[in-house]
């Protein structure tokens, strides 16, 4: 299934998803986060993860262009997250910035989410399905 290139953007901040990346039976979507989220942009951001899940893949969430979420992106996570598990799919951030890290943590969303500071990371402590989506992403970073 082909994925067709596509940035969603507002207030200043874009989200572009690109893929697909294959690893074996592994098919995922990269969405590219700069920026910050917040209630002027969750929309975007939302839409971005929806597209990718829409398309039938694994996601992947870039994270690094992000200095700032704040409670409503986090719980863009949480139901896009959701959404994506009842089709089978799986979400992971990668890159995410100390300051968000710590909003998750405050919102005890860390153990919830599966983010990793680099790809690396994820191919040496991620759960089986979360190796096989680093790995088919693995060159792209």
């Amino acid at each position: 299934m082909a994925l067709e290139k596509k940035e969603f953007s507002e207030g200043g901040c874009r989200y572009a998803v690109e893929g697909p990346y294959s690893h074996g039976d592994v098919n995922a979507a990269i969405v590219r986060c700069e920026g910050y989220i917040d209630a002027s942009t969750v929309s975007a951001f939302e839409d971005a993860i929806e597209y990718a899940f829409q398309q039938g893949y694994h996601t992947v969430l870039h994270m690094a262009g992000i200095d700032f979420i704040c409670s409503r992106g986090c719980g863009t996570l949480i139901v896009q997250r959701l959404a994506g598990k009842e089709k089978g799919l799986e979400m992971m951030l990668i890159g995410i910035q100390e300051a968000v890290r710590e909003t998750l943590e405050v919102l005890g969303l860390d153990d919830v989410l599966a983010h990793y500071a680099t790809i690396d990371d994820a191919l040496e402590e991620g759960d089986s399905t979360e190796k096989e989506i680093a790995e088919a992403v693995r060159g792209a970073f």
